[in-house]
């Protein structure tokens, strides 16, 4: 066998072990997300994800209405508007 065939293999050899460790932490990281999800930890929605989240899928500037009439709740950090997923829920249940 040549030096250059030889190198070809080490280099596939590598590639295939690389790609078979990246796969490996991918779903590792996918099983991390997913449990904790599973535990019910809370997750922060913009008002583009509450929008996604929300069963009749409003537009922004419905919820910008809700925030402004107290109708939802809602955090504020600076200029930043956050929702709770919890809370949403909550809200959604009617229960808030």
């Amino acid at each position: 066998m040549s030096k250059k065939n030889n190198m070809e293999q080490v280099a596939q050899t590598k590639a295939n072990e690389l790609e078979a460790a990246l796969a490996s932490v991918i779903e590792s990281a996918v099983k991390l997300v997913l449990s904790g999800i599973e535990r019910n930890q809370d997750v922060w929605f913009t008002i583009e994800d509450l929008c996604e989240y929300l069963p009749d899928k409003p537009k922004k500037t419905t919820i910008y209405q809700w925030i402004h009439y107290g109708k939802i709740p809602y955090h504020k950090k600076g200029k930043r508007i956050r929702f709770l997923k919890s809370e949403i829920d909550e809200w959604l249940k009617g229960n808030l």
